[in-house]
C-alpha cells in the first residue's frame, strides 16, 4: 500500500491516507497539476469491448501513432463500452490545479457564464478483471462526477486544509467513503472509456512512436477516462 506522511497545506505537496471503505486499500491525497480532458462520453461511435479486447487494443494502440490517432481524433474520439472493476492497491485521489482554468474563465466571462472552479478532484485507479488477472488499466474519474458527492468544492477543500484541518479531513474521508462505494464495487459493472492523453502525451511529439513504451497500468498517468454506464 501507500505509505501516509503527515497532514500539511494542500498549498505544497501533501500526503494523507483515508481510513478504507468496505474493502478497499487506502487512498491517497496529493497535491498535483491536471489537465481538464474530462467532458462527457457521447453515444457517438460507441463501441462494445470486453476488457481483454481492449486491454490488447490499447497495448497496440500506445505502440503506433497512426492507431492511437484514429481512436483518439474519431470525431470527438471513440467511446469504449467496457466491464470491469477496480483493482489492487493503486487508488489516487488528489486536490489539483485545474490547468484550464484561465481560458475557461476567459471563455465564460465573454459569454456571462459562471466562472470554472481553480482545484478540482482527481481520482486515479487501476480496472481489470477476475479472469484477467494480470492485466490492467489505469483510469480516471473526471472531477464532475466525484465533487457531488462532497459536502465542499476542491477549492473550498484546499483553502479548508489551512484554516480547519480536521473539518476538511472528515469531509474529505467521508467523500471519498461515498465515491468509492459507488464507483468502485467489488464486482464488474460498465463504464464508457475514453483515450486520456493526447498524442504527443503517448508518443513525446515524435513522428513515428512504434518504439514508444507507454505503461497503461501507471496509476499517475491513466490511459482511460470513465464515467459509468447509464
Amino acid at each position: 500500500g501507500n505509505a501516509a506522511m503527515a497532514p500539511q497545506s494542500f498549498a505544497t505537496t501533501t500526503t494523507t491516507t483515508l481510513p478504507p471503505p468496505l474493502s478497499a486499500p487506502p487512498t491517497t491525497i496529493t497535491n498535483t497539476t491536471t489537465r481538464q480532458n474530462e467532458s462527457s462520453a457521447t453515444t457517438a461511435n460507441l463501441q462494445n469491448m470486453t476488457f481483454s479486447n481492449l486491454y490488447k487494443l490499447l497495448e497496440q494502440a500506445v505502440q503506433n501513432r497512426q492507431l492511437y490517432e484514429t481512436y483518439y481524433n474519431a470525431s470527438g474520439g471513440v467511446t469504449f463500452r467496457v466491464a470491469m472493476l477496480q483493482k489492487t492497491e493503486q487508488i489516487l485521489f488528489n486536490i489539483g490545479k485545474n490547468k484550464d482554468y484561465q481560458k475557461i474563465r476567459n471563455a465564460k466571462e465573454a459569454s456571462g457564464g459562471a466562472p470554472p472552479s481553480k482545484y478540482v478532484f482527481i481520482m486515479h485507479a487501476t480496472f481489470g478483471t477476475t479472469k484477467d488477472q494480470n492485466k490492467l488499466l489505469a483510469c480516471k474519474l473526471p472531477s464532475s462526477l466525484i465533487e457531488p458527492y462532497f459536502e465542499s468544492s476542491a477549492t473550498e477543500l484546499r483553502s479548508l486544509s489551512k484554516s480547519d484541518r480536521a473539518k476538511c479531513d472528515r469531509i474529505v474521508k467521508q467523500g471519498g467513503d461515498m465515491v468509492r462505494a459507488k464507483f468502485f464495487p467489488n464486482y464488474l459493472q460498465y463504464y464508457k472509456a475514453r483515450l486520456l492523453p493526447t498524442v504527443e502525451d503517448v508518443f513525446g511529439g515524435a513522428a513515428a512512436g512504434n518504439n514508444h513504451h507507454f505503461a497503461l497500468d501507471n496509476v499517475q498517468t491513466p490511459i482511460l477516462i470513465l464515467e459509468p454506464d447509464k
